[in-house]
């Protein structure tokens, strides 16, 4: 129909009013909605052949339970369901259009890599590698002994400890690589984790001449190393965009229980370390007037095992519940 139409807005209710000749001849056509809520006085309006289109915009962006504010709709009034959203549907689309966002960003961002994005993951890829291959290597060793052999093999001790100290050595750039950004692991936990690792394998157990209990840091090695053969495969893959979801699982549930072994075994570690550093002053500081024995340092660090392990626990539990539970997208 070829049509003039006029619309304006008075109250809150929009006026319609049009001329026209449609399929009884020539006439004239009105109608007056008024609206459940306040709309924005331009409103577009566009004729065409066989129908006029209007475009209303809310003055703000929240559901209506209705159109209009009576409670019954008016009877010449048909919603059109090709167009019409629900919260649950417009939820949806709002997702569907982050994910092609996202997409589109990935795929942008893969082409404009620049070497240096290449370099950092080989890197990362190769160093993650290393240190997997060689916590696998102590945890076999160790696993052969404990269920083959039924106690200590010549050797071993000496053997898993050298391999221990390169991991350790190595550790130390997990640190750098968090504070120059090439993860995005927050660096506090790192920080704890490396330096309380090196504390207790590089002063304590490395720094007695002869160990007390030889079994104390076999064990501590071997949950250290059963922590380590998930987490550096998960970190490997994940340099370079690949994920596995068995050993996505693995790596945030196994260290619920490991986590809490290992610090036990580094207390009792360090507890039966003590009275070896008390009979000499290895690492104690004579100052003037004053004496700091190690032991002391021992004995607080037996009261600060807690908090590392509260600080790990918390970051780890986080990261957790964002990769194997998800997160629920709220409307606004």
């Amino acid at each position: 129909m070829r049509a003039k139409t006029s619309i304006e807005l008075k109250e809150g209710a929009i006026c319609f009013e049009a001329s026209g000749c449609g399929a009884q001849g020539q006439n004239k056509y009105k109608f007056s909605l008024d609206l459940y809520s306040d709309v924005d006085p331009e409103i577009a309006c566009r004729t065409l052949a066989r129908e006029v289109l209007l475009t209303v915009q809310k003055v703000q962006r929240v559901w209506w339970p209705r159109l209009t504010k009576q409670k019954r709709k008016p009877v010449f009034l048909r919603a059109d369901f090709d167009r019409w959203l629900d919260e649950s549907d417009a939820e949806r689309e709002e997702q569907l259009k982050d994910e092609e966002n996202i997409n589109k960003l990935l795929i942008e961002s893969r082409k404009q890599s620049k070497p240096l994005d290449n370099i950092k993951r080989c890197y990362l890829f190769l160093y993650n590698l290393v240190q997997f291959l060689f916590f696998l290597h102590v945890f076999g060793s160790l696993s052969k002994s404990f269920l083959l052999n039924n106690g200590l093999t010549p050797g071993l001790l000496e053997s898993t400890g050298q391999t221990i100290r390169l991991c350790q050595l190595l550790a130390f750039l997990e640190i750098l690589h968090s504070a120059v950004g090439f993860v995005r692991s927050p660096i506090l936990p790192t920080l704890f984790q490396v330096l309380g690792r090196a504390f207790v394998f590089f002063l304590v157990i490395d720094g007695q001449e002869e160990l007390q209990n030889p079994w104390s840091a076999l064990v501590v090695y071997y949950i250290w190393s059963a922590i380590e053969i998930f987490r550096y495969p998960f970190y490997m893959l994940g340099s370079v965009g690949f994920s596995w979801r068995p050993l996505t699982w693995a790596r945030y549930t196994l260290w619920i229980p490991l986590y809490p072994l290992g610090v036990i075994a580094e207390g009792v570690c360090i507890w039966l370390a003590i009275p070896s550093f008390a009979q000499v002053d290895t690492y104690s500081v004579h100052l003037i007037g004053a004496n700091l024995d190690f032991v002391y340092v021992l004995y607080a660090w037996l009261g600060l095992l807690p908090f590392g392990l509260a600080v790990n626990f918390r970051h780890l539990w986080k990261q957790r519940r964002h990769r194997l539970c998800g997160r629920k997208r709220k409307m606004p």
